[in-house]
């Protein structure tokens, strides 16, 4: 089985805040039922649709990309 962990443990696996992966989870970031998420899932998702540069994230969404800075104040 792979590592479900928390949104807490993800915020800390990034380096970013929680109230960023609640962001990243509206913006499709894959949770289980119980609001958990699987670790593998989660970092193949970011890997894909998250892209890291001079401080700040692109999102993709619907085929659209847009910047959004991650560690910007919540």
């Amino acid at each position: 089985m792979a590592d479900v962990i928390t949104k807490s443990q993800l915020a800390r696996e990034l380096q970013v805040s929680k109230s960023r992966v609640w962001q990243l989870c509206k913006l499709g970031l894959p949770t289980l039922p119980d609001g958990r998420i699987d670790a593998d899932e989660a970092f193949a998702w970011v890997e894909r649709h998250v892209r890291s540069w001079r401080g700040g994230w692109e999102i993709a969404e619907n085929g659209a990309r847009r910047r959004i800075d991650i560690h910007a104040p919540s």
